[in-house]
């Protein structure tokens, strides 16, 4: 008990390091050890350090580097934005200064997953503060650079289970009323995290599939409705998440949504979807009947930089 105690102290102290700016960097996304990767992890590159000094009139400039471990098909595209605390009175990062953001997928060969790494890095600036420590002194003591990371994604999860007719007469083992599935799906905000499986028997060629689905919000962030990139706002509030799901290519009716569409507010860290399906099995059994779930949606998630100490200019040699 005390040896199991030791290492999660210290499993807790590795992950605490690693979403604290410097060192390993902030993790946009970390790591579940599911089939599809680690989704996105963001490093500030320049200015380095958790808190750095700045002298009023001296520009400097914001390198931040993105690596997307998310196996998809299609990429992660969006826009990375940048932001400070300071009013524009003041200088530094006047409101707020966007790029287009383009992620190629990572590749998946065997078990092992290659990321996409942007490179250059994205290049914001320069800028240079001014006035801040006469007018505001405060202000140098709580400033910190944002980086805001905002896209739409189309993701998919993906199962298997084993359908039987009720004439069946011998079949697997796994070909149970009541299955618990496996998931496959790379590691986004919103995720399956359990999919429970029941099969009832109509008629001798005719079964009902319900499908329990338990979603979970997986990353600090809000979701959007996909309504574009650029009419994203920073205010979090309910999102429509487009919701399809195919059980051995039948689509399926779900529960709770609206012409195919599941509502999530701010405050929603899970949600159970149930989903049926009448399909006809005229053979034994389906041993690997294909289950797809489709989600669409945006998101934005805000990673703090580093904090900035404006100083006068004759303190730095």
């Amino acid at each position: 008990m005390k040896k199991e105690a030791i290492i999660l102290i210290v499993l807790s102290l590795f992950l605490t390091s690693c979403a604290t700016f410097g060192g390993f960097g902030n993790y946009f996304s970390k790591g579940s050890g599911e089939l599809g990767g680690r989704g996105l992890m963001l490093r500030f590159l320049e200015p380095k350090g958790s808190s750095i000094n700045i002298p009023e009139g001296v520009p400097f400039s914001v390198k931040i580097q993105l690596e997307n471990y998310v196996v998809s098909d299609f990429g992660i595209s969006g826009q990375i934005c940048l932001r400070d605390t300071v009013t524009d009175n003041f200088g530094g990062i006047h409101g707020t200064q966007c790029l287009d953001m383009n992620l190629q997928p990572a590749r998946k060969t065997d078990s092992r997953i290659t990321p996409f790494i942007t490179d250059p890095p994205y290049f914001f600036g320069p800028y240079s503060y001014k006035g801040a420590i006469r007018e505001l002194p405060s202000v140098t003591e709580t400033n910190k650079i944002i980086a805001d990371v905002k896209y739409e994604i189309d993701t998919t999860a993906e199962s298997t289970m084993c359908i039987k007719s009720s004439a069946a007469q011998s079949v697997p083992s796994e070909c149970k009323d009541t299955q618990n599935l496996r998931i496959d799906q790379p590691d986004l905000p919103l995720k399956v995290s359990s999919i429970n499986a029941r099969t009832f028997s109509l008629s001798s060629t005719d079964t009902s599939v319900l499908l329990e689905i338990t979603l979970i919000k997986s990353e600090i962030g809000h979701f959007t409705t996909k309504t574009g990139v650029a009419s994203m706002t920073m205010q979090p509030g309910s999102a429509l998440v487009s919701f399809d799901v195919l059980i051995n290519n039948n689509r399926a009716s779900c529960t709770g949504l609206v012409n195919n569409m599941l509502e999530i507010n701010k405050d929603t860290d899970q949600k159970i979807i149930k989903c049926s399906a009448k399909l006809i099995v005229d053979q034994n059994y389906i041993r690997d009947a294909p289950i797809k779930i489709k989600m669409g949606y945006g998101f934005i998630k805000s990673v703090d930089g580093p904090k900035i100490m404006i100083v006068k200019e004759e303190v730095i040699v």
